[in-house]
């Protein structure tokens, strides 16, 4: 049921910031909301849900957002594994380390585009005025995103505290 859940918050993201955002708000300077999920679930969810969802919603980021066909896939992809691998080494469950690793996020999915612009086309000019958007998208990212990994988890709980009472309430089985 919780991975419905992030499914269904992954899906609504993915339309909120290629449908929506174009027609209605001007998000091109936010950074990809996508990328707090990821690393939620890089922190606390299995790997084959990792992997599902860096296909599924990479595929659909690709086709919606016109990019280049496996571009979203490499990103998120790359991302997830990067997460599985940091948690090995530290602890993520601090506040000021989400931080960091929100931040150091973005940073890859930025670097990740600018090498696929770099070989698609020579301009430098796409560099050096992406910059300040870049480095406004780092800082809203260590400001906004170790909240949203909060909400996230905060709202994984309580999808389990609900799905718990109700089978208690209906005389099922519970295991632990």
């Amino acid at each position: 049921m919780v991975f419905l859940s992030l499914f269904i918050i992954s899906f609504f993201i993915v339309l909120a910031q290629t449908v929506v955002s174009i027609e209605f708000l001007n998000l091109d300077q936010f950074y990809d909301l996508l990328i707090p999920v990821f690393i939620y679930i890089g922190l606390y969810r299995s790997v084959v849900e990792g992997v599902f969802f860096s296909v599924f919603f990479g595929f659909l980021m690709d086709s919606y957002s016109g990019a280049p066909f496996g571009l979203y896939i490499s990103i998120y992809f790359w991302l997830f594994i990067g997460i599985k691998k940091l948690v090995l080494f530290l602890h993520a469950g601090n506040f000021i380390l989400l931080a960091f690793i929100m931040s150091g996020a973005v940073f890859f999915e930025n670097l990740f585009f600018f090498l696929v612009i770099a070989f698609m086309e020579y301009d430098q000019g796409v560099f050096v005025s992406g910059l300040n958007i870049v480095v406004l998208q780092i800082v809203f990212a260590a400001g906004t995103g170790p909240f949203f990994l909060l909400l996230l988890g905060r709202c994984e709980k309580r999808i389990s505290e609900l799905i718990i009472d109700h089978k208690l309430s209906r005389g099922g089985k519970h295991m632990l």
